[in-house]
């Protein structure tokens, strides 16, 4: 009888709770090793680099200069360290934007 409750509960805890728990744990490491010059992703979608980290706010700069080699920085946004989604590389943006010129022509 206390087999099947038991089961059940084993079975959440392996294919629900631990896997978020190892992604939350991924994500606060990405979170806390983020530093001036990352490329990154945020939640609501914003592509930029991270120009300055003071405590829990980060600068992050959201113009063309992060997508090509202009050299002047003008657009900076300030947010907190949560809404970073994840860090990228520069090839993978490149890579995207190359993709999505093409889509775009024809």
């Amino acid at each position: 009888m206390l087999l099947m409750p038991v089961a059940v509960i084993a079975f959440f805890y392996l294919v629900i709770f631990r896997p978020q728990k190892k992604r939350e744990s991924e994500r606060r490491k990405t979170l806390e090793a983020l530093q001036k010059g990352d490329l990154v992703i945020l939640r609501s979608g914003i592509l930029g680099k991270v120009e300055a980290i003071r405590g829990t706010v980060v600068t992050i700069c959201v113009d063309e200069s992060v997508i090509e080699k202009a050299t002047e920085r003008k657009t900076k946004i300030f947010v907190l360290r949560s809404a970073v989604d994840r860090v990228v590389k520069a090839e993978d943006v490149q890579q995207a934007m190359s993709g999505a010129d093409k889509k775009t022509e024809g």
